[in-house]
């Protein structure tokens, strides 16, 4: 019998050694020198079919899905196609991005946001929790998760706390799971507020350090001039005393001004608890032009000084988030999938929350009774992904699931292009996760 390798697979050379990746599954592995030189290797690379053999690596293949029958391969897209349409089109879960306020205590160098929206009104907050009470009991929504943005969002903790409470009961009370997570600046997490949103089931945490204390100073600064990154540290270590449960991704902005510094800086944080405590975790990200693509001043991509820096950090045993950007739809945008929905403060609703100025982004309103009014623009970020047999059939369709990686960029952007996620580069990726 013969065997088909999966057409989702990739297995190239690299540093003088083998390597393979698999989309369906996220499995990153190198090969032994004992298989590569077998007469069934060669066959693989050069026909990408085999025949079925004992040799114990074919079979861990077989029995992985990496190889298969005339059938299945057959119908691999199809089955693409289906487990991305149930992944982001999942009735079970519902998921809200709440932005309380837009305001935000900041004034970074780079900050896209304009600030002319504040609080919420407490109309709107009641709106807010009819939605949540009506998602949560009508026997569909088995997982709820809100997610709080800003501006800074613990600049209204009231509201945070309020409808987190809200959204915990109803949650208890339908018996369905319950998650939650905060994109915040770190300098109002204090010891009062962190006690009252682990108690709230806040367990997710990204908070952003633009490099040592000096680069960070220059870029994330209060709206008066003053540096932040000494109080984000203090701060950072009163979570790290604690023994809840937790995760916190530190995010670090990367452009021309802060490479070199944050490069540097990487061997000192890896004497601190960063190395030893697995709540926490890094995350390199360029710096976005106007037209999001990540372009340095000369016009080359940043990706490569990205991957240098999470080369560097894995070298120093940092811990990192892109093991999970490989994993089955791991690179797939939150705005791609149909029961997650960004309410601004006023009530607005958006897919993206790096968009608010782009009309297509306004896809409807939340009303006055928790109903949501959405219009023709919702279906512009829901439409199929994998519309092009390039993206269908590219190996690493099962992370990116095509136009998921990023919908704004599909509707925005030049429909003559393709718009990558950093994830196709899997010979830089694969051989620092293997």
């Amino acid at each position: 019998m013969y065997y088909h390798l999966s057409r989702y697979t990739n297995i190239f050379q690299r540093y003088g050694r083998w390597w393979l990746f698999h989309s369906p599954t996220g499995i990153a592995a190198e090969l032994t020198e004992d298989f590569v030189e077998t007469e069934a290797f060669q066959k693989l690379v050069s026909d990408s079919v085999v025949r079925e053999s004992k040799n114990s690596v074919l079979k861990f293949m077989i029995e992985n899905g990496i190889l298969l029958d005339e059938e299945k391969f057959t119908n691999e897209p199809s089955l693409l196609d289906k487990q991305l349409q149930q992944y982001i089109n999942d009735e079970k879960s519902f998921e809200l991005t709440i932005l309380p306020t837009e305001k935000c205590n900041f004034r970074c160098a780079y900050c896209y946001e304009d600030f002319s929206l504040g609080r919420m009104s407490k109309e709107l907050i009641e709106s807010i929790k009819k939605l949540i009470t009506e998602k949560a009991s009508n026997g569909k929504v088995r997982r709820l998760k809100i997610s709080w943005f800003g501006g800074e969002p613990l600049v209204a903790k009231d509201i945070v706390f309020e409808i987190s409470s809200h959204a915990l009961h109803e949650s208890r009370r339908n018996n369905i799971t319950f998650a939650s997570d905060i994109t915040t600046n770190g300098y109002y997490l204090t010891k009062d507020n962190l006690d009252s949103l682990l108690k709230y089931q806040v367990r997710g945490y990204q908070i952003t350090l633009d490099g040592p204390p000096v680069t960070h100073n220059k870029s994330r600064i209060l709206f008066n001039g003053r540096g932040t990154f000494e109080r984000i540290w203090e701060n950072l270590l009163l979570m790290q005393q604690r023994s809840d449960e937790f995760s916190v991704l530190l995010r670090m902005n990367i452009n021309d001004l802060n490479y070199e510094e944050t490069e540097a800086w990487l061997p000192e944080l890896s004497q601190t608890f960063l190395r030893t405590d697995g709540r926490f975790f890094l995350h390199f990200h360029p710096v976005f032009d106007k037209d999001l693509q990540g372009k340095r001043k000369d016009g080359s991509s940043q990706l490569s000084r990205i991957q240098a820096l999470y080369k560097l950090a894995r070298t120093l045993n940092l811990p990192t988030d892109f093991e999970n950007q490989l994993r089955p739809f791991g690179s797939i945008c939150y705005a791609a999938k149909r029961n997650n929905l960004v309410i601004r403060s006023n009530g607005v609703i958006n897919k993206c929350t790096v968009a608010f100025g782009v009309p297509e982004n306004d896809v409807g309103v939340l009303t006055e009774d928790g109903n949501l009014e959405l219009n023709d623009h919702f279906d512009l970020w829901v439409r199929d992904k994998l519309d092009n047999d390039y993206c269908r059939n590219c190996t690493v369709a099962y992370q990116c699931g095509g136009h998921a990686s990023c919908p704004l960029k599909a509707i925005t952007g030049d429909e003559t292009k393709r718009y990558c996620a950093s994830v196709k580069q899997t010979e830089t990726w694969v051989p620092m996760l293997a």
